[in-house]
């Protein structure tokens, strides 16, 4: 498992956003998943790391 989990944990995140202003919100909101998406990084990502379980929807929510 490598740290690309977290590109499609922002994704994921994201999607939940309203991402259709023009004003930088939208930008910011993109920024604000990827820091929700690594905020546990240090703990959930390891040797032995199910990315299944890093990609559950009731782990996103």
């Amino acid at each position: 498992t490598s740290q690309g989990y977290l590109s499609l944990l922002s994704a994921a995140i994201a999607d939940g956003f309203d991402l259709t202003g023009d004003d930088g919100a939208a930008t910011h909101l993109l920024v604000e998943a990827a820091v929700q998406a690594g905020h546990d990084r240090p703990v959930v990502l390891h040797d032995r790391a199910d990315p299944a379980e890093l990609l559950d929807p009731a782990r996103i929510a």
